[in-house]
């Protein structure tokens, strides 16, 4: 299996799951996982070429708001998942907030049309222990935000302390 996506030139699921791994023993970290919207829906509307675009659109802007020493990959399909060495949660947040406002400032413009783009992140800051807890509650926190249509940018925060 690739080590990196070629659609996206991010590292693969194996990767993060391999970094995972790596990262168990860190007592500070933030996780997310950062989901688009509606992407089904787009690749049905628009077609899989505009969908990968989409892809694309979206690994560029994370590449390049996250710091080289953290990590960014693509898990499955429209996930993306980031590992932040950090215990600062509001400054993960208030990144993802100015991810939120480039995204409403600059759809994406493709062959068939501006699509705006949005997304949910589920966020967990784990310190200590159980790093499986901590990303089960990262997913969590996602499937929270998935389900509520309000909120302009979806987050929220679990904090693990053992």
């Amino acid at each position: 299996m690739n080590r990196i996506d070629e659609l996206t030139k991010l590292p693969s699921t194996m990767e993060v799951i391999k970094t995972f791994q790596e990262i168990k023993n860190k007592k500070e970290l933030v996780i997310a996982i950062l989901d688009i919207d509606n992407f089904k829906k787009t690749n049905k509307k628009y077609g899989k070429k505009i969908g990968d675009e989409v892809l694309k659109y979206i690994a560029n802007i994370l590449r390049n708001k996250i710091r080289k020493s953290d990590f960014l990959g693509r898990y499955e399909n429209d996930e993306f998942y980031m590992f932040f060495k950090t215990d600062k949660v509001e400054k993960i947040i208030d990144m993802f907030k100015e991810i939120n406002n480039y995204l409403n400032e600059n759809p994406l413009k493709t062959k068939k049309g501006i699509i705006k783009v949005k997304v949910s992140i589920g966020i967990t800051a784990h310190k200590f222990k159980n790093l499986e807890q901590s990303l089960s509650l990262a997913q969590i926190a996602l499937r929270k935000v998935k389900n509520t249509e309000n909120s302009i940018l979806h987050y929220q925060i679990y904090e693990c302390k053992y």
